[in-house]
């Protein structure tokens, strides 16, 4: 094994700046965990949102290095972002107060929405 004087760094490929800029790194992207969300009178997920909001974010994260996010499915993860609310139907629509946590801190959205599949569009462009 040769390690230079110093255990500095050293080149091993000649690259041109074109090169360079060709060369596709990862961005530092946020893990988002399992999410977790309650109809306000029935203290359950009834509508089935959740499971269908990360079988959403899933999709998003299977976009390899062009995903804006990972998901990954656990129930906690360190310093991995969330998503939870509650909801209720009110007057044919479904009202919601939802909540991005991420670490230790968290922002809240009110999302309305007329059905469950744009509710869902809704939530997502809180990412």
């Amino acid at each position: 094994m040769f390690s230079p004087q110093g255990s500095q760094s050293f080149d091993i490929g000649l690259l041109s700046e074109v090169e360079k800029k060709e060369i596709r790194i990862a961005k530092i992207r946020p893990v988002y965990i399992r999410s977790n969300f309650q109809d306000e009178n029935e203290m359950e997920d009834v509508l089935g949102l959740g499971k269908m909001i990360n079988e959403s974010l899933n999709e998003v994260s299977c976009k390899g290095i062009d995903s804006k996010i990972i998901f990954v499915d656990v129930a906690d993860y360190p310093e991995g972002c969330k998503l939870i609310g509650r909801y209720k139907k009110e007057s044919g629509s479904i009202v919601m107060k939802l909540r991005r946590k991420c670490g230790g801190e968290g922002k809240t959205f009110d999302l309305k929405a007329n059905s469950i599949e744009s509710l869902k569009m809704e939530i997502l462009k809180v990412l």
